[in-house]
């Protein structure tokens, strides 16, 4: 059995920057190996889940723990991290044992501050490089953004899980950083319960995604579906 976390994190000039749910993502890893399972690890930056979703109907991949779907929020917006059409549709569709959770969903990427297209370009802007910069959705956007996770979740033909961090969804979403808005966090999840299949069950935890406790949950509720399946 193979597991996979994507991660949200970018390589620049050869030196790795470490992401902002890479913390939480690295102790579910130590969890799912510490329990024997074989990871493989995907950057979530578009090609990585482009390469993810094609590993799964290889049959490489046979369960996945997607703690970074920010690939789906830019896909929609036209930013530089979009994972394709067929982003979170596979696992679902093929059966696999798979726990999902908003790691950076709310955030948009583009290159320098300059390129960031209206209306995006007149919000808080966070230089994450030297040529890399976020944006936030706010809370339209991401209403949008849960009805579009569910569209593609829902031809799931299993159980799965989606659990959620209602304290960030990423290292600049917490209390006091520049992504903070918990509304806008809200109207993701109102739109995401209201439009899931009754089969994908959502936990919801008072923390953040880099908390250790949270991806500990994450790692062993994947760990559970995947003995179940194997029963």
């Amino acid at each position: 059995m193979v597991s996979v976390i994507t991660l949200y994190w970018y390589h620049w000039q050869r030196v790795t920057t470490v992401g902002i749910t890479t913390q939480g993502a690295m102790k579910a890893i130590e969890v799912l190996e510490e329990a024997g399972y074989e990871t493989i690890v995907f950057h979530a930056v578009g090609t990585g889940g482009r390469a993810m979703e094609q590993l799964m109907e290889e049959g490489v991949i046979g369960a996945v723990l997607d703690y970074s779907t920010i690939e789906v929020s830019n896909e929609m917006f036209d930013a530089l991290l979009a994972g394709g059409e067929k982003r979170l549709t596979t696992a679902g569709r093929l059966g696999l044992p798979q726990v999902l959770s908003c790691g950076a969903i709310e955030v948009l990427v583009f290159n320098e501050p300059e390129t960031v297209p209206a209306p995006f370009n007149t919000r808080t802007l966070i230089r994450h490089s030297p040529k890399i910069t976020d944006v936030r959705l706010n809370a339209e956007e991401m209403a949008r953004v849960g009805e579009e996770v569910a569209k593609r979740l829902s031809h799931t033909i299993d159980e799965a899980v989606f659990i959620i961090p209602t304290a960030g969804y990423d290292s600049y979403a917490v209390a006091g950083e520049g992504f903070y808005d918990p509304a806008a966090d809200q109207a993701f999840v109102d739109a995401l319960k209201a439009n899931l299949p009754a089969n994908i069950r959502v936990i919801e935890r008072d923390t953040h995604i880099e908390d250790h406790a949270f991806a500990t949950e994450a790692a062993r509720l994947l760990i559970e579906l995947i003995e179940n399946k194997n029963q």
